[in-house]
């Protein structure tokens, strides 16, 4: 591919990708660009206990399975 040719694909990439990203409006993030959408759950994340996060998402017990708080995995092990 010669010089000129390739940075024009580069460009043309580019652009695609940062309208992909941060302008289209994408109907199951409530019609919010993904960027948007990512930039907003972050900062929630951020603004939340963990705690609150962990009772929310779970969390990965020492079998590797998920689980949440209160479940056997989580209880102390009884001698």
């Amino acid at each position: 591919m010669e010089e000129r040719g390739q940075g024009q694909v580069e460009r043309t990439i580019f652009q695609w990708i940062t309208r992909y990203n941060e302008e289209r409006l994408h109907s199951a993030l409530d019609y919010v660009p993904p960027a948007e959408y990512g930039q907003a759950f972050w900062r929630i994340q951020e603004q939340t206990p963990q705690s609150v996060q962990t009772k929310i998402t779970g969390s990965l017990g020492s079998s590797g399975q998920l689980s949440r708080a209160g479940d056997p995995i989580h209880a102390p092990l009884s001698k």
